[in-house]
């Protein structure tokens, strides 16, 4: 978010807020301000972001943008009898008046719980910047409304919790390893355990040196070498022993993930599937 911060002891004796229909008062200018004046009201009425002066002694709001009004939904009849307590919930106005005395959110970006008119409450981001308001000290405030943010981050989140279990109900080993990081297990599924006779959480932020016996790490960096250099899914059958000591025949496929033109390849996803039984009835 871009904030355009002005110097109000320019313009000081000119803001208010305007009694009938617009948030912005009517100027009443000298000569030599009136061009200023004008770019400023404009500027800061019309402005994007949210934004309002308020009187950090009584908390009164002494000046609103469009953007703030069109956003929290209060005319501006109420703007004049509000303070910046009544567009917070009730849990978070000793903290907003702590935050006043003691100037704490200034000239830093803080995140608070706003109310709408409606009786919607709402994440915002709010910067605060001291300034001079009509010849006495005020406080600016610019809005950022998270809204949007957090519903495209909650929908990430349930999209990531749907595709982990997913692959966490599929009834195939899957797993990824980050060959940036030795081999380090990022993702390992609950078949993939079944597999190998591991519970899955133990083997992920591990790797194979850490979890199997030489012969078996070596016989596996080796496939995951030859996946990274084929560029190309490669398949092929092994027989490994189990942390219980068992012997298992897998079938795997393995192939370095693609990666956006002009990068190499960081991550290794493998399939593997036990065809055991498969084998002993062929046999």
């Amino acid at each position: 978010m871009i904030l355009i911060l002005f110097n109000f002891s320019r313009y000081t004796p000119d803001i208010g807020i305007n009694r009938a229909r617009s948030s912005m008062a009517p100027l009443q200018k000298t000569e030599q301000t009136e061009a200023p004046n004008d770019d400023f009201r404009s500027l800061f009425a019309t402005h994007p972001s949210p934004m309002w002066v308020y009187d950090p002694a009584s908390l009164r709001f002494l000046i609103v943008n469009e953007a703030a009004a069109a956003l929290y939904g209060y005319g501006a009849d109420e703007y004049r009898r509000m303070t910046v307590l009544d567009i917070r919930p009730e849990q978070e106005r000793e903290r907003m008046i702590d935050a006043v005395s003691g100037r704490t959110d200034m000239e830093k970006a803080e995140r608070w719980i706003h109310l709408k008119a409606s009786g919607e409450t709402f994440e915002v981001l709010t910067y605060g910047r001291e300034v001079r308001f009509e010849g006495r000290a005020a406080i600016l405030a610019i809005v950022q409304d998270r809204s949007e943010v957090n519903a495209a981050r909650r929908q990430m989140s349930d999209t990531r919790s749907l595709l982990d279990s997913i692959v966490d109900n599929l009834p195939v080993g899957v797993f990824v390893k980050d060959m940036e990081a030795d081999g380090l297990y990022v993702l390992f599924n609950e078949a993939c355990g079944d597999i190998v006779g591991m519970r899955a959480e133990h083997v992920v932020g591990r790797t194979d040196r850490a979890l199997f016996p030489a012969g078996q790490t070596d016989a596996f960096r080796e496939q995951d070498r030859r996946a990274f250099e084929t560029n190309a899914a490669i398949s092929f059958e092994e027989t490994m022993l189990r942390a219980d000591g068992v012997s298992r025949i897998l079938r795997t496929v393995k192939r370095a993930l693609p990666t956006p033109e002009g990068h190499a390849p960081r991550y290794l996803l493998g399939i593997s599937q036990d065809v055991t039984e498969e084998r002993t009835v062929e046999a």
